[in-house]
């Protein structure tokens, strides 16, 4: 995470873009915790959790989760929580977070 909110997310547009879903897990402060992060792609398989999807993931509405995990030059990496696809959509695609942290 900390990774991706240092480097531009669009080497193609003057500038420097933000990896807007890496900044706001790790600006998340929730449950008295702050050390929030994006998930990479195999972090984000344990909690899709084999079609049982922990932590009260909503599948009806907000099934689709970044992950800082890179596809391509223009793509990044999502988990569909109801299929358990891993997709690959343009990285202005909008997509919903599902923060992390490591437990204590």
């Amino acid at each position: 995470t900390a990774t991706l909110i240092a480097a531009d997310s669009d080497s193609v547009t003057a500038g420097v873009q933000a990896h807007n879903a890496a900044q706001y897990c790790a600006d998340l402060i929730a449950h008295g915790k702050s050390d929030w992060y994006l998930p990479a792609r195999d972090e984000i398989d344990l909690v899709y959790n084999g079609g049982n999807p922990i932590g009260d993931i909503d599948v009806v509405t907000n099934f689709i989760y970044w992950t800082s995990t890179e596809g391509s030059t223009n793509n990044g990496r999502a988990r569909n929580m109801v299929t358990g696809a891993s997709t690959g959509p343009s990285k202005d695609t909008i997509r919903s977070v599902r923060c992390v942290r490591k437990d204590d």
